[in-house]
């Protein structure tokens, strides 16, 4: 409950900073599907995965200067699906996993350095 509170406190600074968070893929979070299923290597790599439209969405926000990604695998997925290039003018940071699986950091240093690329 605690973790699950931390992080929604997170989100929430994060998103008052004026950071869009947005999945690389639209069906990752699928409603309905378990929890266990829904992050297997084998259905984010099949051809089951539908990318957001971020290319587009950066082209129509010019003053995105840095790209974050929430984990490596997010990183991965988005060169995956749009190529390296796509990154070329952006400044591409990965964030560390915001699962609470990820416990190599605490969530008050998962905290700061998503607090430090949302203040440049």
């Amino acid at each position: 409950k605690a973790q699950a509170d931390g992080f929604k406190l997170l989100v929430s600074k994060v998103l008052e900073s004026g950071t869009c968070i947005w999945d690389v893929l639209a069906n990752v979070h699928v409603k309905g599907k378990p929890k266990q299923q829904r992050g297997k290597r084998k259905s984010r790599s099949s051809s089951n995965a539908i990318p957001n439209d971020l290319p587009l969405f950066l082209k129509k926000h010019k003053s995105i200067q840095t790209v974050s990604f929430i984990g490596a695998k997010a990183q991965g997925e988005f060169v995956k699906q749009f190529g390296k290039d796509t990154l070329g003018q952006y400044h591409a940071v990965i964030l560390p996993s915001s699962s609470p699986a990820n416990s190599r950091l605490t969530l008050d240093e998962k905290a700061k350095q998503w607090k430090d690329v949302c203040q440049g």
